[in-house]
């Protein structure tokens, strides 16, 4: 049995990291992951905030039901490969509890998308992009022309990702037809 390979993809809860993680587990056929989706949000800064903080109805409030279903459906068909997805968040921007927060993890690698921009929406949120650059894990940066020129359609082209977007880039064509696996 192969062992997951334990790793994280930034989160901006859009389409975005799902088409990183496709090409990701495309690249590397005989690999299984254990994929972390990771968003950085700064906690709150009253008391009131701090009392009534909650990570699990801050991820349910930024999940779009556009980047659920697409989420599910990178699962569904990868779910062989994929042993467990989820999103997490660090609460700091600072390098030191970064390394903890990945070394308490087990993540093995982090992976980005080149190029690729990432709209962190949340009103607190913060780019942890270059957070990330600095870690102590490795880090495999993937050209987006990559991610794109295998749809058929340049990144311009598939700046407005959707569920459609994603959709088509996993359906597989089967004797004239579309088949989803």
């Amino acid at each position: 049995m192969v062992q997951s390979k334990k790793i994280l993809v930034p989160n901006d809860f859009s389409v975005r990291p799902l088409l990183l993680l496709k090409k990701i587990i495309e690249s590397n056929p005989g690999q299984n992951y254990h994929i972390m989706l990771l968003h950085g949000i700064y906690p709150p800064d009253t008391i009131s905030g701090m009392l009534y903080y909650s990570k699990v109805r801050f991820i349910k409030e930024m999940e779009s039901e556009e980047f659920v279903k697409s989420r599910n459906l990178l699962k569904s068909k990868y779910q062989s490969r994929i042993t467990a997805m989820y999103s997490e968040v660090i609460t700091s921007d600072r390098r030191y509890a970064l390394n903890t927060f990945l070394k308490v993890s087990g993540i093995e690698e982090i992976y980005l998308a080149d190029g690729l921009k990432f709209k962190f929406s949340g009103e607190n949120s913060f780019n942890i992009i270059p957070l990330l650059k600095k870690a102590s894990v490795p880090v495999k940066v993937v050209p987006v022309e990559s991610i794109f020129d295998e749809q058929g359609s340049s990144f311009e082209e598939s700046s407005g990702l959707s569920l459609s977007g994603l959709t088509k880039a996993l359906i597989n064509p089967y004797d004239g037809r579309a088949a989803m696996l």
